[in-house]
Parts: C-alpha cells; sequence; structure tokens
C-alpha cells in the first residue's frame, strides 16, 4: 500500500528536493515538475509523490542522454 501524499508550498518543495525555491518555481513554469494552484489565489502547491516520480523521470532522462 502506498503511503498518502503530502502537499507541500514551494518552500518545503524546494527543501524537499534540496533546490532553491526559485528552481521549483522555474521548474513548476517550465512544466518539468507538477503544480497545483489553491483556487482563488496566486499560491502553488505540490505533492510529493509527484515531485518523486519527475525526479526519477528527470534522472533516466539524464542517464539516457548521456
Amino acid at each position: 500500500m502506498n503511503a498518502p501524499h503530502r502537499w507541500l508550498n514551494v518552500d518545503d518543495a524546494a527543501e524537499y528536493l534540496g533546490v532553491k525555491a526559485q528552481t521549483v518555481r522555474r521548474w513548476a513554469v517550465a512544466g518539468a515538475i507538477p503544480a497545483h494552484r489553491v483556487v482563488g489565489s496566486r499560491l502553488i502547491r505540490f505533492r510529493t509523490d509527484e515531485l518523486d516520480d519527475a525526479m526519477v523521470r528527470r534522472e533516466v532522462e539524464r542517464a539516457t542522454d548521456q
């Protein structure tokens, strides 16, 4: 059984991924990581399971590009 995902804000997502908040925002705008807009605001949130999947895809792409 999979563990439930957690929702993270930009700063928490940056800490989770080990990058700066600016990098998380840039990746989200570029579509490299899934982001969810909070209804009625400019806030965005990230799901840990989706971030994990995106990072796995990123590593696979890096490995196949070499």
